[in-house]
């Protein structure tokens, strides 16, 4: 955000996909899809705010410019796995995985919990 927020004030090009994507690689104790789900959610609300900017300027949008404490991070589904009554959550290279102990049972709660959209949880 803080990227995106310099160059927005300094009248620059604004950072992409990819410019972001390399700014915080490396830089969060999570696993790299998980970083690349939270600059997708952070473009969708550039485009939103753009578009809302335009379209009802009465609304008075502002772009995004408070970091925030607090944000909601997805593993995908591929990554999450269950074992003997805990949720093994990978955090990336060479960093040991968050383990909740969490007992899942083996019905509709698994694939509610590892589905398409993966296991949802709010770090700090």
């Amino acid at each position: 955000m803080e990227t995106h927020k310099a160059a927005r004030l300094a009248h620059l090009p604004w950072p992409g996909r990819d410019a972001l994507q390399k700014a915080t690689k490396g830089r969060f104790a999570l696993q790299s899809q998980s970083v690349q789900m939270v600059v997708a959610a952070f473009l969708a609300t550039i485009q939103t705010t753009r578009q809302l900017r335009h379209t009802h300027p009465q609304m008075k949008m502002k772009y995004p410019w408070r970091t925030k404490r607090f944000y909601p991070v997805k593993w995908p589904a591929q990554a999450v796995s269950k074992e003997n009554g805990r949720v093994v959550l990978p955090t990336g290279k060479g960093r040991p995985s968050l383990v909740l102990p969490i007992a899942l049972p083996n019905t509709v709660a698994r694939a509610a919990w590892f589905g398409t959209m993966g296991l949802n949880c709010m770090c700090a």
